[in-house]
């Protein structure tokens, strides 16, 4: 499943677009800080779509302004997206993050380094919280429904990874015990 394709079709079924302005309801909506959704990667998967017959390009011009390619989806893009949220729907919810990784290999440092590393997740988790929730209080209620629900779910799932970070952090340094699940 392609988190791209879902979102470049779901934002061509509100109306035809270029490249361009679908790069910039993903900055406006906040979509591209949560998916991590470069914009080379917008183009690329737009190029992949017409390919496979999912999208028309259409060629406008107004006035001396440079030509614009104009996507639009076609009868088989929309199947395939359809397709796509029926296969998103059916698959494992999975909830993973950029700090697993290290996470899992932390007894490989010595342990002032662990403990240091650990002090920084919970700030960067703590700054991300901060920055999530003053989107969600600043423009709440410019931002559509599904985009609402979305900033409230990282809130949510940031709360409990700050005091999860927390825990873990004061497991290393002995404060307390570790009590898992």
């Amino acid at each position: 499943m392609s988190s791209i394709d879902i979102i470049v079709l779901g934002t061509l079924l509100k109306k035809p677009q270029n490249a361009y302005l679908i790069n910039k309801t993903l900055s406006t909506s906040h979509v591209r800080e949560w998916l991590k959704i470069s914009e080379p990667a917008v183009y690329r998967n737009i190029r992949m779509l017409k390919e496979k017959g999912y999208l028309i390009e259409q060629k406008e011009k107004i006035g001396n302004r440079p030509v614009k390619k104009i996507f639009t989806i076609t009868d088989a893009g929309r199947k395939h997206f359809d397709d796509l949220l029926i296969a998103a729907a059916d698959s494992p919810v999975r909830i993973e993050s950029t700090f697993d990784t290290w996470i899992s290999h932390l007894n490989h440092l010595p342990r002032e380094k662990a403990i240091s590393l650990l002090a920084e997740l919970k700030e960067h988790v703590i700054q991300r919280q901060i920055e999530v929730s003053g989107i969600f209080a600043a423009k709440g209620n410019e931002l559509p429904l599904a985009t609402r629900s979305i900033l409230d779910l990282q809130i949510r799932m940031l709360k409990l990874v700050s005091d999860w970070a927390a825990d873990l952090y004061d497991y290393y340094t002995g404060v307390q015990i570790p009590h898992f699940g």
